[in-house]
């Protein structure tokens, strides 16, 4: 099979890998949270506690409404992606760095929580990259088609 009939299977199929890759890094973000709140201390009944679950609950459903997107071959969703992807790394620096620089979790603790985001954004990041490449392929495609090149 050449690649313009790979392209042109693209119109009838799903962007399944990416979107795979995309609820992988959402399931991260997920174990990471239950465990960052497993830590039973006053540290994290604050304001920036409300905000940390407003905003783990608003990523949540955004990557998750993104990656619907995506299986449709969106390329505005996939960057939208790679950048909560960034976000993800960025989050490193507020919670789980300041519960353990204030000796609220420990470096297991801390090593496990960083790593989860770290995992998270790969696979955010990567989902995004592949979503945009295909995404960016079919759109050549089909304008191409529409205009009579292929």
């Amino acid at each position: 099979m050449n690649n313009k009939e790979k392209i042109e299977i693209m119109k009838y199929k799903r962007n399944s890998l990416p979107y795979s890759l995309i609820l992988i890094g959402l399931m991260f973000n997920v174990v990471y949270f239950i465990k960052l709140y497993q830590q039973n201390d006053l540290y994290f009944y604050n304001i920036s506690m409300g905000i940390s679950i407003i905003y783990n609950l608003m990523f949540m459903l955004f990557v998750f409404l993104s990656a619907e997107n995506i299986k449709v071959y969106s390329i505005f969703y996939s960057l939208f992606v790679i950048f909560i992807g960034i976000l993800q790394i960025i989050r490193i620096s507020f919670t789980p760095k300041k519960a353990f620089d204030n000796n609220i979790i420990n470096s297991k603790d801390f090593e496990f929580l960083t790593s989860f985001l770290l995992l998270s954004s790969i696979f955010l990041i990567v989902g995004g990259i592949i979503s945009v490449i295909k995404s960016y392929q079919l759109k050549r495609f089909l304008r191409e088609e529409k205009n009579g090149i292929t």
